[in-house]
């Protein structure tokens, strides 16, 4: 191989390399990664206007990536720079005799990635539990109008109604289908988006709305369909194949294989003896009231472990009344991805946070 080919492998090797440092580093900022937050932060830049910018600063990136790949120009390497003194700034410097200690932040104002389940309070007087026992079975049941209420499932004694709160994204156009999202949510919670507005849930304000699609009928009719397609998301749980009467809804059979069934789905009496990958816990919004017409205001954010049937291994998604049995259990697992505020709550899940 002569020298001037040899040249020629590490220009475009190079040129290759930092054409997907761009491309990679413009979709983190795409999908607005909060650790982009702390770039924002040395220009001055507050968190509310830096996840504006975000996705315009992060197709730029991606542009310059491919016009390395295509034309290279000099002057775009300055941006690279650019990017390099920023990370020095923000003293991400890899340093032999530093160690990240994972902790837990302070409860989160906004959580995302959750469950977009509202119940209200049996105490609102009660700002730790909201009244719900710990470690306690309850069912969780779909709000109905007018009839008799509906029972508990066995093995509960008490019945909790919920509502889904709206996250149809309209804008979507992977799984743009209303059940096919109201599967997916079900089945892993709600997914990240370019607009927090689609993927998380804020405590204090009053703009969330009841799920069109899922407004509570009559006590004596079956509940939507697009609730029974949230709970068919919430058997996936269990099982990675579809349940029973699943198989109806749009992509259902192709969202299912992304997630996996919990490594444990056995009925717990204690959540003390759970060993699984946490796949049951499901974070909810516990809201003023669930018949509010002007907006739910969320109050706070707690978690449930969804048990299986009574004598079953799985719950049962068409129930007619949208039954499922869950145990109370507070707030003790961190959340995957939420933001800290000045809401006044002081009480509910955090999120893992690392420190050097």
């Amino acid at each position: 191989m002569s020298a001037r080919s040899a040249e020629q492998n590490i220009y475009y090797t190079l040129r290759l390399a930092v054409a997907m440092c761009f491309i990679g580093h413009g979709a983190f900022g795409v999908i607005t990664k909060p650790i982009w937050c702390n770039f924002f932060a040395i220009l001055g830049i507050g968190q509310d206007l830096a996840y504006q910018l975000m996705p315009p600063v992060g197709i730029l990136d991606i542009l310059m990536g491919i016009i390395i790949l295509i034309y290279p120009i000099r002057a775009i390497f300055g941006w690279l720079v650019f990017w390099g003194l920023l990370s020095i700034a923000q003293e991400r410097k890899v340093t032999v005799a530093a160690r990240a200690v994972a902790g837990l932040s302070a409860a989160v104002c906004t959580a995302c990635g959750i469950e977009p389940v509202a119940i209200q309070p049996v105490d609102p007087e009660d700002t730790t539990n909201f009244g719900f026992s710990p470690n306690t079975r309850y069912t969780l049941g779909y709000s109905c109008t007018a009839g008799n209420q509906p029972t508990p499932l066995g093995g509960s004694d008490t019945r909790i109604p919920f509502i889904l709160i709206n996250r149809y994204n309209e804008s979507a156009t992977l799984f743009p289908d209303e059940s096919s999202q109201a599967f997916r949510i079900g089945a892993g919670g709600l997914p990240g988006d370019a607009n927090r507005l689609n993927s998380c849930l804020q405590i204090g304000t009053s703009g969330d709305v009841i799920w069109a699609s899922a407004a509570p009928l009559g006590c004596n009719q079956p509940k939507s369909g697009t609730v029974t397609a949230f709970n068919c998301g919430l058997a996936a749980r269990f099982d990675s194949a579809l349940t029973t009467g699943c198989d109806t809804f749009a992509s259902a059979a192709d969202i299912i294989t992304a997630y996996t069934s919990d490594s444990d789905i056995t009925d717990l009496d204690d959540y003390a003896a759970y060993t699984g990958s946490t796949r049951r816990i499901i974070t909810v919004a516990v809201v003023e009231s669930i018949a509010a017409t002007d907006g739910l205001t969320v109050m706070g954010f707690r978690q449930f472990l969804i048990q299986p049937d009574q004598g079953g291994i799985n719950i049962t998604p068409t129930d007619n009344n949208g039954r499922f049995i869950a145990t109370y259990l507070g707030y003790p697992m961190p959340l995957k991805q939420g933001y800290n505020g000045t809401c006044g709550v002081s009480l509910g899940p955090g999120k893992v946070v690392l420190h050097q």
